[in-house]
């Protein structure tokens, strides 16, 4: 309506119209009613003169017939409206009622441009070559930036997606991924070791009474046939396959973030004889605004078995969502994985060790 063209800009080019409001900070130049161009028309490649629209405003000869029998004239007319594909009416003469269409095809049969209008726009064509193709960049790599903002902020499918969603709805995951044969014979060598010379200190100092009741630094009893190792060794160069090189640390990073720390580690022993230890989860739930809060996933258990764990040598029974409500009540579950093989679960969970009622000891790394 004419409301609304009043409040609209209009292409001098191709009659295209933006609000006013469009423009930000206000153009001036639009709202006093001086030639504007649309994106299209100002980026677009220059036409040759003999293609371009005459635009609302422009001066023309247009061919009138004076009279019966006369011949024609060459008359003043100005454009008064663009009609699109290429039509345009012009008023003759100032004459308000005399108002006439024409097409490009007319040109220079029934109108045409004065001398002077020619040399007006060869010269803006000129000026306006190289310019027009740097706005063209600058435009198409707006559209471009506009289009991604467009769209969804997804990131890319992660390959641990499933796994990491399998650990915030259960709180425990198999990995997938472990160590190697070679580098978990390392590994049961150094615990072998260090705990034959833990216990050769003990029994020389004669402390045994003392590792049942509180422990060392070193070497904790957890319950009757469990020991627990600190094993500094395995935090030397030769085994950054358990630390920041170890293969379930993508899966943990892509849980916990890009950040995540190893705190600490150790290995729990748990030899031939021992009995189930009693359901117990390794950490606390952060406290937060009232009693159903439940922090999100924010630290995680890894273990690593250095022997294959069957349901004869004591593998560790799980209580899935425990991580959410430690009373809940669920079907257990209890994996058992090949030597080498990596389990994850939140450290809220609900588990325990079972007994071990085969004839060898258990290894596990944590």
């Amino acid at each position: 309506g004419e409301a609304d063209a009043r409040d609209c800009a209009t292409c001098c080019l191709c009659g295209a119209r933006c609000h006013l409001m469009c423009f930000f900070p206000p153009w001036e130049a639009v709202t006093k009613g001086e030639r504007w161009k649309c994106t299209a028309c100002a980026c677009a490649p220059p036409l040759p003169l003999a293609e371009q629209v005459p635009v609302p405003g422009e001066a023309l000869l247009v061919e009138v017939q004076t009279g019966k029998g006369a011949g024609v004239v060459w008359q003043q007319a100005v454009v008064r409206k663009a009609k699109g594909q290429g039509r345009f009416t012009v008023c003759v003469n100032g004459e308000s009622d005399f108002i006439e269409e024409f097409g490009l095809e007319d040109q220079g049969r029934e109108w045409k441009r004065p001398p002077a209008t020619i040399a007006r726009l060869d010269a803006e064509r000129e000026e306006r070559g190289p310019a027009a193709e740097l706005a063209a960049v600058q435009v198409a790599q707006l559209e471009e930036r506009m289009a991604l903002d467009a769209q969804p902020c997804v990131a890319p499918p992660s390959k641990h997606l499933a796994k990491v969603e399998e650990l915030f709805r259960e709180g425990l995951v198999e990995a997938g991924c472990g160590i190697t044969a070679d580098q978990v014979e390392l590994c049961f060598d150094v615990v072998s070791k260090g705990y034959e010379q833990y216990m050769h200190a003990v029994k020389t100092l004669d402390l045994q009474e003392d590792l049942q009741q509180r422990g060392f630094m070193q070497i904790k009893m957890r319950h009757a046939g469990r020991y627990d190792l600190q094993l500094p060794e395995l935090s030397t160069p030769s085994f950054s396959f358990l630390l920041h090189d170890a293969p379930w640390m993508p899966l943990v990073r892509a849980a916990l973030g890009g950040d995540a720390a190893l705190t600490h580690f150790g290995c729990m022993l748990s030899f031939p004889g021992s009995t189930n230890q009693p359901w117990h989860a390794d950490g606390p739930h952060m406290p937060g605004g009232d009693a159903s809060f439940v922090a999100p996933l924010h630290a995680v258990n890894v273990f690593v078995p250095l022997v294959d764990l069957t349901s004869a040598n004591g593998p560790t029974e799980f209580t899935p969502g425990s991580h959410f409500d430690f009373d809940v009540e669920a079907a257990s579950r209890t994996p058992t994985m090949r030597a080498g093989h990596a389990l994850i679960f939140d450290y809220r969970t609900r588990h325990r060790g079972l007994g071990n009622s085969s004839g060898d000891e258990r290894s596990l790394l944590y």
